[in-house]
């Protein structure tokens, strides 16, 4: 799993104490993984409730629904959290199906010279930090490359225009490689446009942005998961620096009060 180290403005743990809490959250999914085994394994096939691979999902449920409270809140502060994330399909697919050695940052709300700007998704790998972009269709929709503001996304019969995610993808590179301009060394940044469930006809691609439709996004993904690097400092340090240019809001927690 994917550690959740930022989403929207809401203030995170990984905040207070990047390191602490990533090796912290290893740990802890380590030790919950074991136990849940090991209480699973223990019953009788009768008494087993579902499949192993069933339970397997109910544990990263209640991993994922961890991550949400880590994410939105520290000991003596809490933050509003929308509560559309905890259905998130992006997110849930973000958090559940990467490695824990990657660090993510959804929504994030990055202040600009004193203006808020609120980025898709921005991924802290061990060597690269990616720039993701998803295209929001039905199951076989089909996004087309008009030029480089607008794209024609086809749902059945219907045909509309929709901003190009070329301009996210900009939008990101240039607030990061401005949040980044004073740090050294740097993570290459990586573009990535995905559309896990829909088609794209007609994108080329380059040197600087990938793409990756229903077609070629499984390869994407086990590119990935191939990645066995343990959490890198210099993987921490860029997040650490990603951190320290996000906008936060939280509230004392009424307990402490």
């Amino acid at each position: 799993m994917a550690q959740l180290i930022k989403i929207q403005d809401c203030v995170s743990r990984y905040e207070i104490n990047l390191i602490r809490y990533a090796n912290q959250f290893l740990r802890l999914k380590q030790q919950r993984w074991l136990t849940r085994k090991k209480e699973w394994e223990s019953l009788e096939r009768g008494e087993r409730l579902g499949s192993r691979k069933e339970m397997n999902e109910q544990f990263l449920d209640e991993i994922f629904r961890f991550q949400l409270r880590w994410a939105s809140s520290t000991l003596h502060e809490i933050s509003p959290l929308d509560p559309k994330y905890e259905q998130d399909p992006i997110l849930h697919f973000l958090v559940k199906r990467l490695p824990d050695n990657y660090l993510v940052l959804y929504e994030p709300i990055f202040q600009v010279k004193n203006a808020p700007v609120e980025l898709e998704v921005v991924l802290v790998a061990p060597t690269s930090i990616y720039c993701l972009s998803f295209l929001k269709g039905e199951n076989d929709d089909i996004f087309q490359v008009r030029d480089n503001k607008f794209w024609a996304h086809f749902h059945g019969d219907n045909e509309r225009n929709v901003i190009s995610p070329l301009l996210s993808i900009k939008r990101m590179e240039d607030i990061l490689r401005r949040c980044m301009a004073s740090f050294q060394p740097q993570l290459p940044l990586k573009h990535v446009i995905l559309a896990p469930n829909a088609y794209v006809d007609h994108f080329r691609p380059t040197n600087f942005i990938e793409c990756y439709d229903k077609r070629t996004f499984q390869q994407w993904h086990k590119k990935l998961m191939k990645d066995p690097s343990p959490l890198k400092h210099l993987q921490l340090k860029t997040a650490r620096r990603l951190l320290d240019c996000c906008q936060s809001y939280a509230y004392e927690r009424s307990e402490l009060r």
